[in-house]
């Protein structure tokens, strides 16, 4: 729930084809975000066109994403702009399009060519416009190439823990889900996230989102954005 939530928050919060997802679920086969995939039925990018499942087809995904990182970086922000978020302020019809991935029941499915990937994305992919949610799961053994302590070098984790709620008289006893932040000067700090919205509400929010989407045109870059300045004619001439 906290993460469909943090998802839809994205998609409603940044302008229609602004954002492009890609959700890795080599276990559930993508079962629990089928309300996103709707959005490839108007541009299979914004969903990275599929599912990822394969640990091969996920380490070619996130080493394409950690070269758009490189790329970002390199031949966009430099050393003029902080982040994305700057450097799109000025870009107009070049803005570059948020990132977030999503990845299910981590670290199944991580080898050794993914976790240097993702490392990399961890450290600069904040700064490029690149997000990253991680649904840890504690069933499964961490591979040895990988070093858990980075996920709290670079990220904010949360803990879920199932806590029994004392019963009062005449009360029985319930058992609720706890959620910290795990950080020392946070961590007795209770957190309560929004409850996600009915499945009534999600299906009329993703259909508007939709319908924005699709108005979308093609990226149209003024020719005065590119063209050369008279002195550089001269010199090409």
């Amino acid at each position: 729930k906290l993460v469909r939530n943090t998802l839809l928050r994205a998609v409603t919060s940044v302008p229609a084809g602004k954002l492009n997802i890609t959700i890795i679920d080599p276990e559930g086969l993508g079962k629990q975000f089928s309300w996103l995939m709707a959005l490839a039925d108007v541009d299979p990018a914004m969903v990275n066109h599929r599912v990822w499942t394969q640990s091969l087809h996920i380490a070619e995904q996130l080493a394409n994403t950690a070269r758009h990182v490189e790329d970002v970086i390199q031949q966009s922000l430099r050393n003029r702009y902080a982040n994305v978020l700057e450097y799109n302020q000025n870009a107009g019809p070049m803005a570059i399009p948020h990132r977030i991935i999503v990845w299910s029941n981590f670290p199944f499915g991580l080898d050794d060519n993914s976790w240097q990937s993702l490392c990399s994305i961890m450290s600069s992919g904040g700064r490029c416009g690149v997000g990253l949610i991680l649904q840890v799961s504690d069933t499964y053994v961490w591979p040895s190439f990988a070093d858990r302590s980075k996920l709290n070098e670079f990220g904010l984790r949360l803990k879920l823990r199932p806590e029994i709620i004392e019963a009062a008289e005449g009360i029985t006893a319930r058992s609720e889900t706890r959620i910290t932040v795990d950080h020392p000067e946070l961590s007795m700090v209770p957190l309560e996230p929004e409850l996600p919205p009915s499945e009534d509400r999600l299906e009329l929010i993703m259909e508007r989102h939709l319908t924005a989407a699709s108005e979308v045109g093609k990226r149209i870059v003024p020719y005065d954005s590119i063209a050369l300045t008279r002195p550089e004619q001269q010199t090409a001439s």
